[in-house]
Parts: C-alpha cells; sequence; structure tokens
C-alpha cells in the first residue's frame, strides 16, 4: 500500500529517481554531445549532410532494412 497522501512523494524516492535516473541521464547527455562535437570536428561534410536529414531539410526515404536488428540482450531502453 501508499502510506503518504496522494501527490506527496517521499524525499527517499525524489533522491532515488535523481541518482538512477537524472543523473545517469546527464551523464549519457554529455557523453553524447561530445561524441557528436568529436564528430563534426573529425567530418564536417557528414556531420553538416546528418544534420540536414535530422533537420528536414534534406529529407531521406528510411526503411526497416536500413536498420540493423538490436542484438539480443539489449538492455538500453530506446525511447
Amino acid at each position: 500500500g501508499w502510506d503518504y497522501e496522494p501527490f506527496e512523494i517521499p524525499a527517499e524516492v525524489y533522491a532515488d529517481f535523481k541518482e538512477n535516473v537524472a543523473d545517469r541521464g546527464a551523464s549519457a547527455y554529455q557523453a553524447w554531445t561530445k561524441l557528436v562535437a568529436d564528430y563534426k570536428e573529425a567530418h564536417p561534410e557528414l556531420a553538416a549532410e546528418v544534420e540536414a536529414i535530422i533537420d528536414g531539410r534534406d529529407p531521406v526515404e528510411v526503411t526497416p532494412a536500413d536498420f540493423p536488428a538490436l542484438e539480443n540482450g539489449f538492455s538500453q531502453a530506446t525511447r
């Protein structure tokens, strides 16, 4: 059962969320932005092409065959 008032969230739940979700997400985001910056520096023309596709300035047709299947046991959420 829930021993708290509606919409009351115990401090330990907030702390757990921060440690296991928010902080992990911030670290992953920092790693991602560094990866993107490094890629842009190493491959400026390809990076510009990728950005144009993502921004919708250069649309491409993508089919499921364009993406490899995830390996069995992949444990990170993709949504």
